[in-house]
């Protein structure tokens, strides 16, 4: 048997001298397809941590809520917390005064030691090699594997937001979607629906008829009436709501009340900066204070019956200040890169994915304007 002494600079040639699973063959083999196809391909799939930045700027376009809370590292597969009860172990109508050399008086928040799960949110995105050299030969600037991948960043931001404002972890009894209690999720956390309903004083919830046969009318502003009385309920508790979440169908009575309100009073169409760059609709209480409005797509908030043959949706109102949202492994989704054909099929595949939750710091400080709508 005869070798040949040159090193044959084609991949091919090199693995019909050297053998095919010889790792240079194997490591040029992959430069060549990395140079063709744009991919990663090495032996393993790949954390394209260094990735993060520019999915952040992709993903926070299309859930800008994610640079309005505070946000840091899980301290475990469960993030545990304290959880905060009262602002005082002394009743609130009992000042605590002193005499002029009187002993300081000992007070203290309340807490309870609570926990929040961390889901992990992930989608397989593949885009066949036949798409992307397709579009490429026949010069059209479409990245198609790029669109793969924001439409599974879409898709992780729909899916937190219908964990956060719909669905709960806790019990499955009379779970449903048409239940207030929202779909059981055991992979999940609670979210905004389960938290009102059993975490919040009750006085946190205030229902609004909006229903042709309840007499609803721009005019009467009873949704902002309401909103303004959950606002100063949760003022008075201590806290400083500065954000009101909901359906986009749920803010067109908002919109409406304002529009009424503004063609009277003001100019329509105004907007509150919430941090530099980032605009939200809001609305005017009735005191004239503005409030953002942050919409969320309607089948992540859902609507739900009481058993009473109505329908309702929620609009919740928070002191964001005391939320926070926990993750692992990175604070934004992450991309990971699968090598070319591992799964049999010629396709280029990436798995957006992202470890994370939401937890409340104060329950008191969050309440609902419940509409009923049908």
């Amino acid at each position: 048997m005869s070798f040949k002494l040159h090193r044959p600079t084609d991949p091919m040639q090199k693995a019909e001298v050297f053998g095919w699973d010889n790792p240079r063959i194997q490591a040029a083999i992959g430069a060549t397809i990395q140079k063709q196809v744009g991919t990663s391909a090495t032996l393993g799939p790949v954390i394209r941590q260094d990735l993060n930045p520019e999915v952040y700027e992709v993903f926070v376009k299309q859930f800008p809520l994610i640079d309005m809370i505070e946000k840091r590292e899980s301290n475990g597969l469960v993030d545990a917390f304290e959880r905060q009860l009262n602002y005082s172990q002394q009743s609130e109508d009992t000042p605590l005064t002193i005499s002029e050399t009187g002993t300081v008086v000992d007070d203290a928040n309340s807490y309870v030691q609570d926990t929040c799960n961390i889901a992990v949110f992930a989608s397989r995105r593949g885009a066949s090699l036949k798409s992307v050299f397709g579009a490429r030969a026949g010069g059209a600037a479409i990245d198609v594997a790029g669109r793969e991948v924001a439409g599974g960043l879409l898709k992780i931001a729909h899916d937190f937001q219908t964990e956060a404002f719909r669905m709960q972890n806790v019990t499955a009894t009379g779970a449903g979607s048409t239940t207030n209690l929202g779909v059981y999720d055991a992979n999940g956390f609670k979210g905004f629906r389960y938290l009102t309903e059993f975490m919040s004083p009750a006085t946190n919830i205030v229902t609004v008829d909006v229903t042709t046969a309840g007499g609803w009318t721009a005019a009467s502003q009873t949704v902002t009436n309401a909103l303004s009385e959950v606002v100063n309920t949760i003022l008075d508790l201590g806290g400083n709501p500065d954000m009101c979440f909901g359906s986009l169908s749920s803010r067109e009575y908002l919109r409406q009340e304002a529009y009424a309100k503004t063609t009277i009073f003001g100019t329509a169409g105004q907007r509150t900066e919430v941090i530099p760059g980032v605009y939200l609709p809001s609305f005017t209480l009735g005191n004239g204070e503005d409030m953002p409005y942050y919409g969320i797509p309607g089948k992540s908030v859902g609507s739900y019956s009481l058993g009473d043959g109505h329908t309702y949706q929620d609009i919740y109102i928070a002191d964001t200040s005391t939320m926070g949202l926990v993750w692992l492994g990175a604070p934004t989704p992450t991309l990971i890169e699968v090598p070319l054909a591992s799964d049999g099929t010629l396709r280029k595949l990436t798995i957006p994915y992202w470890m994370c939750s939401v937890e409340f710091g104060v329950p008191s400080y969050v309440g609902k304007v419940r509409l009923k709508v049908a």
